[in-house]
């Protein structure tokens, strides 16, 4: 029973698209036609079925219980919660993008203030050097720290932005959550009606 159950979860994830941007709408509502000799018509997954008459209230009945108008304002609003998702996390991508480019822009800093320090090392190691050399080397020091400490502030700063950014996101994300939740429900019940109708037209109408 639980395999069972778990199939219907995996068949009803199947049906809301596989890919989560755009969901995919429920089966259209299927409707009935009217005919004489005691027969009525039933259009139901782009096929007719021929019915007895005495079987019209009972189907007109599930027809009613099927609340296609709810199943297809569920999808409607899962679709704008996601495009709202989608807006929100590309927002996130592009301040994290950035948070990035600035780490790149952090190591080079780093790897020269290495470089600036090496190279004051290796002079001061010779035997004999100038010192307007030396004191060209300690500035170059001094300036690759200081690059190195703006690089490192503009870095942090951006990585405490994406962080908001991305915290600002959750209403969003649980907005779709919540409008997927919905749908899934309303998807559900809809589906489980239709498999009525379609049991009924198989067992007791003829396809056309």
């Amino acid at each position: 029973m639980k395999s069972l159950a778990h199939g219907l979860l995996c068949l009803l994830a199947a049906s809301l698209g596989a890919a989560t941007d755009e969901p995919s709408p429920p089966t259209t509502l299927p409707f009935i036609y009217d005919e004489i000799g005691g027969k009525f018509l039933l259009r139901l997954d782009n096929r007719r079925y021929q019915l007895a008459a005495t079987l019209k209230d009972s189907v007109a009945h599930l027809l009613a219980d099927a609340n296609y108008p709810q199943a297809k304002l569920c999808h409607e609003d899962y679709k704008r919660a996601l495009t709202e998702k989608a807006k929100a996390e590309a927002t996130v991508a592009r301040y994290d993008a950035n948070a990035k480019r600035l780490g790149t822009v952090v190591e080079r800093a780093r790897q020269s203030l290495e470089s600036a320090r090496n190279q004051l090392s290796l002079y001061r190691s010779y035997p004999t050097y100038e010192a307007s050399q030396l004191l060209f080397l300690q500035e170059q020091v001094t300036r690759a720290t200081a690059q190195l400490a703006m690089a490192e502030d503009q870095e942090n700063r951006a990585r405490q932005k994406t962080e908001e950014v991305r915290q600002a996101t959750e209403p969003a994300q649980e907005r779709a959550e919540k409008a997927r939740q919905a749908y899934q429900a309303a998807l559900t019940s809809y589906e489980k009606t239709l498999a009525s109708l379609r049991a009924l037209a198989l067992s007791a109408g003829t396809a056309l």
